[in-house]
């Protein structure tokens, strides 16, 4: 399965509250709460100058390594559902965000990360979307609740906390570490009449979050289309934002965040933020598609284009920009950011950009367009991977840095689109991604979210590869598509009940899927803990990076060949000695493993201990053998028809319909019956060379004393002297091996007698 990080960023929005504890107070006292040690705060000091045009810093990851389940307590909500809540504070934290690895829950299970009086809900998410990268938004305090809601025979909760990220501002200014005030002034809200034409270019533009080491960044990016649609969710941003697959599975992308209103440029209000910026649209997760520059935004274009793994909701309603890779510079240039992290701004340049090197007015190596100052507005640290718009309203760069700010008409520098086109592979280059049917288009334009786009193809021959005792493997084929979205997930969900629709699947035990790879590929999925002689219906959903899915199912069910047997009988023993009878008890098994009902047993006896399989096949079989009972029921049965005077060992196998049987339970005590109040044989053999043995019953349990004495009446062994139990023939080895030729006498002594066996013992 793939690597799993929850990060619970602390934000603005109140949400109504939702499984929340009555009190606060008691519960987090009451309940499992991880507390951290405060953080220094000189820990941060080298973190709060961002670099002109950089990422911007806002928090501090502190690292853990807590199991989920250990971090919560549960009760029971009825007889269908458990909850599990537990409490993760960092003192002094203004902020928090948490982050799990290996987090899988169980089917049917969701999760939910609040601040502690239930406000500030971020989720419920399902075991479908916690099972993968999943990152919530901002909550407002320095205790985080985990509340954790899971079917009542679920299976076990997987996942460790891995991540405890410190924010250093209020929610206020969550992002600003530096500036006492949020974005600059002189900033332009998206909202404003200047961005009227930009309204669907500005819906593009996402603020995401990554953790770098110990730190968590803040950058903007942009969603791009590709000459075949939005056939995936790509978001170009810049290299030194996200450059590998380690920043990408933390990352979070923020929609939609941007005023509602305008705020005049140049005002306070326009400087400052507001608990009217929206905060609640996001998506989690993304991997590196290609990076392109050296790592240090110098000598090559620095961007990254990343594929988001969680699909868009329809409702946010954005758009997929359009792109051009013309080997030119724009006569006028806009972009849309994030500055300082905060709601979305736009700037505009009414002059032509120029071509030159990262940081110079010369045109060097040519990996940049250069904007010599902006008409209005300006980027800030945190405005990192914003995309640089020509008038078409197309993608042509992507912000790298620069040293603009508000009252300062200084340079900003975007790396080229047409740079970044071509490179010597797949993973260092852009048109493999951008124009996936290599049509050599220059140029795409923007597309609305949804609009256009086809349900994803259909997997190809999904079959049964092949089956095992208590697993199948099923196999398809990677589809092939055109102008459809491609396959960005796969969903593979089993049931015993056929799968015909979208509700059945729904319903339905879900699995861990593989990550879609090129068309034409072959998937294997091997599908655990199936049990023998049971119709499973497998059903396959493909799904593209717009939502829309199809579904796959097999032509028939799969049923496993019984090669289960019967769980080996536990606890087989001698529950009662009568001298007329013998009860035995055990376990009963299932018919597979410990499931159903086995078909039959097969008791037997044998008078010497059943050690082996072959001496299970040459003991004497009990006619007529008891009937199973159902897997985990208690089973005795009583057995008078058995030979008296001689020790008995019993063993029992069970078998299902199909011949498969369990392994041999046996009994380690013998039972020997008798009428008398003692048996003893022996010694035997007697005469006696090197060792000798008596063997001797009792009908009641007493202590027995065994001596060995010479004809002198000197005692010369002593082989047992202890309680013996009832019915059970004690096998007692006398002590002749070095005793020299004579005659010797065995001396018992019981309860209730005395007896004197006579041992000759020969050299």
């Amino acid at each position: 399965m793939r690597s799993v990080l929850l990060y619970v960023l602390v934000g603005w929005l109140i949400h109504g509250a939702v499984l929340a504890p009555q009190s606060f107070a008691q519960e987090a006292d009451r309940e499992p709460h991880l507390r951290l040690a405060p953080l220094n705060d000189d820990s941060r000091a080298a973190l709060r100058a961002d670099a002109p045009g950089g990422p911007h810093a806002f928090a501090t990851a502190r690292e853990v390594n807590e199991p989920l389940a250990d971090l919560l307590a549960w009760e029971s909500q009825g007889t269908a559902s458990r909850i599990g809540r537990g409490y993760v504070t960092s003192p002094g934290a203004e902020t928090l965000n948490l982050g799990f690895r290996d987090l899988d829950l169980p089917a049917g299970a969701r999760l939910v990360v609040s601040h502690p009086d239930g406000t500030q809900e971020r989720g419920p998410y399902p075991a479908e979307t916690a099972n993968g990268a999943l990152f919530t938004p901002v909550i407002a305090n320095e205790t985080v609740q985990i509340t954790v809601v899971v079917p009542a025979n679920a299976a076990p909760l997987r996942g460790r906390l891995v991540h405890v990220g410190h924010g250093w501002n209020p929610p206020e200014r969550a992002f600003d570490a530096v500036r006492p005030q949020a974005a600059g002034a002189c900033n332009i809200d998206t909202a404003c009449a200047q961005a009227d034409d930009w309204g669907a270019a500005a819906s593009s533009v996402a603020r995401l979050t990554y953790v770098r080491n110990d730190v968590q960044f803040s950058c903007s990016g942009a969603l791009i289309n590709t000459t075949e649609g939005p056939v995936a969710t790509y978001v170009l941003t810049a290299q030194h934002c996200v450059d590998a697959q380690a920043q990408a599975e933390t990352a979070v992308f923020y929609w939609n965040y941007e005023h509602p209103d305008c705020r005049p440029p140049g005002s306070t209000e326009s400087g400052s933020t507001s608990s009217a910026d929206p905060f609640s649209q996001t998506s989690t997760g993304a991997t590196v598609r290609a990076s392109i520059g050296t790592g240090a935004i110098t000598g090559g274009p620095d961007i990254t284009l990343l594929e988001v793994e969680e699909p868009l909701s329809p409702a946010f309603d954005l758009h997929f920009s359009g792109w051009t890779r013309a080997d030119t510079a724009p006569e006028a240039s806009t972009t849309i950011h994030h500055p300082g992290g905060f709601a979305k701004r736009i700037s505009f340049d009414n002059d032509p950009a120029t071509i030159t090197g990262y940081a110079t007015d010369a045109e060097g190596d040519a990996t940049h367009l250069r904007i010599e100052a902006w008409d209005a507005g300006t980027t800030e640290p945190g405005s990192s991977g914003a995309p640089l718009l020509n008038p078409d309203q197309r993608i042509t760069g992507v912000l790298s840095g620069g040293l603009a700010a508000c009252g300062v008409n200084e340079p900003d520098w975007y790396g080229r689109l047409a740079r970044a086109w071509d490179g010597p592979a797949p993973s260092e280059r852009l048109r493999d991604w951008l124009d996936p049917a290599g049509t050599g288009a220059p140029t795409t334009d923007r597309v609305r979210q949804g609009a256009h786009i086809n349900p994803p193809p259909a997997v190809n021959a999904l079959t049964v590869a092949d089956t095992e005792s208590r697993s199948a493997r099923v196999a398809w084929t990677a589809p092939t598509y055109s102008s459809s979205a491609p396959v960005q997930r796969y969903r593979v969900r089993v049931d015993t009940e056929p799968i015909d629709d979208a509700d059945d699947f729904a319903t339905a035990r879900s699995l861990l899927a593989p990550v879609p790879v090129e068309p034409g590929t072959e998937h294997t999925l091997r599908i655990d803990n199936l049990w023998p002689e049971t119709p499973y219906y497998v059903a396959i959903q493909t799904e593209n990076a717009a939502g829309r899915s199809t579904l796959t199912a097999l032509d028939a069910p799969v049923e496993l060949p019984d090669r289960v047997a019967p769980a080996t009988i536990d606890n087989l023993r001698i529950a009662e000695l009568r001298p007329e009878a013998v009860t035995l008890a055990w376990t009963a098994p299932g018919d597979d493993d410990m499931r159903g009902t086995a078909a039959t047993y097969d008791l037997r006896y044998a008078e010497q201990p059943i050690e082996s399989p072959s001496d299970f096949a040459r003991a004497t079989p009990v006619n007529p053998s008891p009937q199973p009972d159902t897997a985990g029921t208690a089973e005795r049965i009583t057995l008078t028809d058995v030979p008296k005077g001689t020790p008995l060992y019993f063993g029992l196998e069970a078998a299902d319909n199909a011949g498969n049987a369990s392994p041999v339970a046996r009994t380690t005590r013998n039972a020997t019956l008798i009428d008398d109040a003692r048996q003893v044989e022996g010694p035997m053999p007697n005469p006696a060379t090197e060792a000798a043995r008596l063997q001797i019953t009792v009908r009641e349990a007493q202590t027995l004393r065994i001596r060995l004495y010479d004809t002198l009446g000197r005692a010369v062994g002593q082989p047992l002297d202890a309680e013996v139990p009832a019915l059970e023939a004690q096998r007692i080895a006398l002590p002749v091996g070095e005793l020299a030729s004579g005659t010797y006498f065995v001396r018992v002594e019981g309860a209730e007698f005395q007896m004197t066996q006579r041992l000759v013992v020969v050299r």
